[in-house]
């Protein structure tokens, strides 16, 4: 794709066109196709921040984290409703972003208790 778009906006160049048959050659859908390809190239940056951002937190978390996210996902599979399925959602993810204190430690005891 990169040497596509070198060939094409450079006139050639080292490839001396081979490549640019494989862009559209009217301006108009080179236009469309240089919006969506950034659009593409800014979601895969975000896509790549948002992860590490979701690592950091989970590392920051500690090990506890990963067994109440399991116990979570056994207590929305016993969730009889959508709406328990929601209501246990919304808690997890206040939880979450709580203090990271005793808030969490409860948590995750009440969240064991739903399993039972």
């Amino acid at each position: 794709m990169g040497t596509c778009m070198y060939d094409y906006f450079t006139s050639g160049g080292q490839t001396t066109g081979k490549f640019r048959c494989l862009l559209p050659l009217n301006s108009v859908y080179r236009k469309v196709f240089c919006v969506v390809y950034g659009l593409f190239v800014v979601l895969m940056v975000l896509h790549k921040v948002f992860f590490l951002y979701r690592l950091i937190l989970t590392i920051r978390m500690g090990p506890k984290w990963v067994n109440m996210w399991w116990s979570m996902q056994i207590a929305k599979n016993e969730a009889k409703t959508w709406y328990d399925k929601q209501t246990l959602t919304k808690k997890w993810r206040r939880m979450r972003f709580a203090g990271y204190d005793e808030t969490l430690e409860n948590a995750y005891v009440s969240m064991e208790m739903q399993k039972v």
